[in-house]
């Protein structure tokens, strides 16, 4: 049972995940929008692209009508260079710490890279399970993950 004063929250990752080059990603934005309509959960989207591009961005998701999302978090512009993929990585973290610390629980999240769902990587899994699939999973804190091919 959840405290009635916790709000559900969905994580989503932009390329690779909702989106790619050729469009959509059908699977992926049929799941964004459960969550959306559905009443508690507020989606939210994390992405390693620069917060110089923040209007390029939310252009591109109304265009690709993925809307209705609490707050776009996008990479300080001013770190974007040289972008590793733990630097990507910590900085998600630093923005799921973020939503959690507005009383959201995570409880879905979604994302191509290691570095989507973990900071650090459990180098052990990504290793054992490769990055060239699709894998769902719950961890112990309760949050279901779908880490997509990337």
């Amino acid at each position: 049972r959840r405290d009635k004063h916790v709000k559900l929250a969905a994580v989503f990752d932009i390329d690779a995940t909702l989106l790619t080059q050729q469009g959509r990603i059908e699977p992926v934005c049929d799941l964004y929008n459960y969550c959306k309509t559905r009443r508690g959960v507020t989606p939210f989207i994390i992405t390693a692209r620069s917060s110089g591009g923040r209007s390029y961005t939310h252009k591109q998701l109304e265009t690709m009508e993925i809307d209705g999302y609490k707050r776009l978090y996008m990479h300080p512009e001013e770190d974007a260079r040289g972008l590793t993929p733990d630097d990507a990585g910590a900085e998600k973290k630093r923005s799921r710490l973020k939503i959690e610390s507005h009383n959201y629980r995570i409880c879905v999240n979604a994302g191509d890279a290691w570095h989507d769902h973990f900071n650090p990587i459990p180098r052990e899994l990504a290793r054992s399970l490769g990055r060239d699939a699709i894998y769902a999973f719950v961890t112990a804190d309760g949050v279901a993950h779908l880490k997509l091919p990337g």
